[in-house]
């Protein structure tokens, strides 16, 4: 049974009572009888208030949840539309998680090889992606950034001393676009670098490019 159902039947069972003791109340009853009978009343309809309170705010709660989902759902068709070469191609993957829309990109569409500036022709694929994105609602965008586990080369220290600056870096500069370039709130968006310590190991034609990928995350706000 989950609280929807529990708040339900409480809340009838609450109900039949308050009725019960009005019944009682206006019976034929001593006066301290009257009193007492008068009190638990007033409590149990307290009671019944507070319960209709909660039951009414777990629908809501649910009724968002579902229509998030809805969203969710409509989002990850449109982004396996505009990206469905991308997908055969298994250089992105879209897929669902719980209640999170997880799109993953290899490195080589949005950056050069150890390097954070956005591409021209990652730009372009930021162009297709962020209408979509722009319209999902009021759900969090999380950029998540990722390298493999190469430390960075002499040159690229000058700027990025380690994985940890060159993922985040690489995160701030796809929000940057979308935020600057497309008008996407930035409110909701977040980014994150973390470097090769979280792998996902996409495949592209069949060799594994290791942790060499960028995420766009895609779920509701918390409430």
């Amino acid at each position: 049974m989950d609280r929807l159902d529990f708040l339900r039947r409480s809340l009838w069972s609450v109900s039949c009572l308050c009725l019960l003791a009005l019944f009682c109340v206006i019976g034929c009853v001593s006066t301290s009888q009257y009193k007492t009978l008068e009190s638990d009343y007033g409590a149990l309809q307290k009671e019944n208030q507070q319960l209709k309170a909660e039951f009414d705010e777990q629908k809501g709660v649910r009724a968002k949840a579902s229509e998030a989902k809805e969203m969710q759902e409509q989002t990850m068709e449109e982004m396996i539309a505009e990206l469905q070469e991308e997908i055969d191609a298994k250089l992105i993957r879209i897929q669902m998680l719980e209640n999170c829309l997880t799109v993953e990109l290899v490195e080589k569409l949005l950056f050069q090889s150890a390097s954070a500036k956005v591409s021209r022709k990652g730009r372009k694929l930021l162009a297709r992606i962020a209408p979509i994105l722009k319209n999902a609602g009021d759900q969090e965008i999380r950029i998540v950034g990722h390298t493999d586990e190469l430390p960075p080369s002499a040159k690229t220290k000058e700027k990025y001393p380690s994985n940890w600056e060159l993922s985040t870096a690489r995160a701030t500069n796809v929000i940057r676009i979308l935020q600057w370039g497309y008008g996407i709130d930035p409110n909701r968006l977040v980014a994150e670098g973390v470097a090769h310590y979280r792998p996902l190991k996409m495949e592209n034609k069949g060799v594994r490019t290791k942790n060499r990928t960028v995420e766009i995350l895609l779920k509701p706000v918390a409430q």
